[in-house]
């Protein structure tokens, strides 16, 4: 999976768990370069004043 194509899918999964209202256009993704390290943003409520930041980490698994 892509990175952008991670992002997105933690982004849809928060917002199915009722973040930002469980409504898909409260959260968007932020560009992938220069983004301080996050990824996405969810808004808690219309005029985005209550926002939630969000940082997706991947991690491989090891094999010996």
């Amino acid at each position: 999976m892509s990175p952008t194509r991670f992002d997105r899918a933690i982004i849809d999964l928060l917002n199915a768990m009722g973040y930002g209202s469980g409504q898909l256009h409260q959260n968007s993704l932020t560009k992938m370069t220069g983004d301080g390290g996050i990824d996405g943003v969810i808004n808690e409520d219309p005029p985005g004043l209550d926002a939630v930041y969000i940082q997706a980490k991947r991690y491989a698994l090891q094999t010996r």
